[in-house]
């Protein structure tokens, strides 16, 4: 058994660096709200974490190494603007950028806006639906986390060799996750030419205009790429295709593990090439969907595995089974599959994810009213600590997604100065919740995981 306690420390705001978000509230403040939980796991993970990397990601080659940090504990920068954004992307320093707003003019084959991506960068959308317009480029860099955006590419696409919306090659330990990548002109996705110990997760790929190469993911780009002999090791988990041609993906030479994916409206989903070993496992394909999987081979083994889909398929070439992932993780009946995905997947996180950093407030406070809070870590409960007055009405309270309360506190406070009160989660299941707070009829609601 494997316990990870302070999962949730934070990986993007830097815990130690970040002032606490200061809001206004009457007479009172906030000195802390503790979201403490504790993770063990025995065969698989409960949840996966929007705040931390898992599958392949987590690996260096074939060792496991940890958690994509991306730009660690670095203060946060906020960008609005494109050349912010690139100054940002290509420096050479350790960075966590929140994006704040639609950037990027787009690009067209090999010209325009594009990033250049450089080692230990985070990006994050600070709300859900953000776009950038342009192509992000990694080459040679390592430990990169991209989160909650719209990537968008031209569309229309009609050629190859033109610029992907994203490109990755020769690098490692790169995480994309709740992004919508789409348009791309070459290609959507591209893990080529030695790239290994990616994860991609919660993200849909998707092509809304015409063109003959609406191709979407591939994975090394030749049958003679002898740098990727042994690598381009991929996690594809939770990831919907829609509208695309094929390439959902199309593999060679890696390890590829294809998890709880959604399949709508394409042409080929998964397929293997040279030396490529797929496990698609526990995916829902629609009935549209005439041709789920399949082997394209010019020599040495392949195999593509179907485990637990609606549909399956499993074509082999020289491997007699599908690899067995290193690592744990979450696996979802192949019937909840397309509810999930289709809710959760792209860039659907409404405020930056809560990895221990600022909380999301629901309503400002009045001019001249201070609070401030700050998300550190305990075991299995929500403690709330606050400087209040006599008589200051204080509650908090756990609601499920749809709303449905699972457990509250409401108390008055019977004398001024420091009062503590405690929600314990140890009876809730795992999942997503949403935390409530007022103080004399302010409120304040926040996302927190339980494992």
């Amino acid at each position: 058994m494997r316990c990870i306690n302070n999962f949730l420390i934070n990986k993007y705001y830097g815990v130690e660096k970040i002032t606490h978000k200061r809001f206004m509230y009457r007479n009172c403040i906030w000195a802390g709200i503790v979201v403490a939980i504790i993770l063990c796991t025995l065969t698989d993970i409960r949840a996966q974490s929007d705040c931390e990397s898992f599958g392949w990601a987590n690996y260096d080659g074939q060792k496991e190494k940890g958690t994509v940090t991306g730009g660690g504990t670095t203060t946060a920068i906020q960008v609005t603007t494109f050349t912010a954004l690139k100054s940002a992307v290509e420096s050479s320093d350790a960075k966590v950028i929140h994006v704040v707003n639609d950037v990027g003019s787009g690009y067209k084959g090999k010209t325009g806006d594009v990033l250049n991506f450089k080692s230990n960068k985070t990006i994050i959308g600070a709300k859900a639906g953000i776009t950038v317009k342009c192509s992000f480029q990694i080459s040679s860099d390592s430990n990169i986390i991209v989160q909650n955006l719209i990537i968008r590419g031209p569309g229309n696409s009609n050629s190859e060799q033109n610029w992907d919306a994203v490109n990755i090659q020769k690098s490692k330990r790169i995480w994309f996750d709740h992004c919508t990548i789409m348009e791309g002109e070459d290609g959507n996705f591209d893990v080529v030419k030695g790239s290994d110990n990616v994860t991609v997760s919660w993200c849909k790929f998707t092509y809304i205009t015409g063109g003959v190469h609406n191709l979407s993911n591939l994975i090394g780009s030749s049958d003679d790429e002898p740098e990727s002999h042994g690598k381009l090791n991929v996690t594809y988990a939770y990831c919907w295709w829609e509208n695309v041609n094929s390439r959902c993906p199309r593999t060679r030479y890696g390890k590829i593990h294809v998890l709880n994916c959604y399949y709508n409206k394409i042409g080929d989903g998964a397929f293997a090439g040279k030396m490529s070993n797929v496990r698609v496992e526990g995916c829902y394909f629609e009935s549209n969907v005439t041709n789920p999987t399949g082997l394209i081979s010019t020599g040495g083994q392949s195999g593509v595995f179907t485990i637990d889909c609606n549909k399956n398929s499993t074509k082999t070439d020289g491997y007699t089974s599908a690899f067995v992932p290193p690592y744990q993780y979450k696996k979802y009946n192949n019937s909840e599959v397309k509810s999930l995905v289709t809710t959760k997947a792209g860039p659907t996180l409404t405020s930056l994810p809560d990895c221990g950093g600022s909380v999301s407030v629901n309503e400002l406070p009045a001019p001249g009213q201070q609070c401030r809070l700050n998300l550190v870590m305990e075991a299995e409960k929500i403690r709330v600590t606050c400087d209040a007055q006599q008589g200051d009405n204080i509650g908090m309270s756990v609601v499920n997604l749809t709303g449905k309360k699972i457990t509250d506190v409401h108390y008055i406070c019977e004398c001024t100065g420091r009062t503590t009160k405690k929600i314990n989660l140890h009876s809730i299941k795992s999942g997503v919740y949403i935390l409530r707070l007022h103080l004399n009829g302010h409120k304040i609601a926040q996302h927190v995981f339980k494992k």
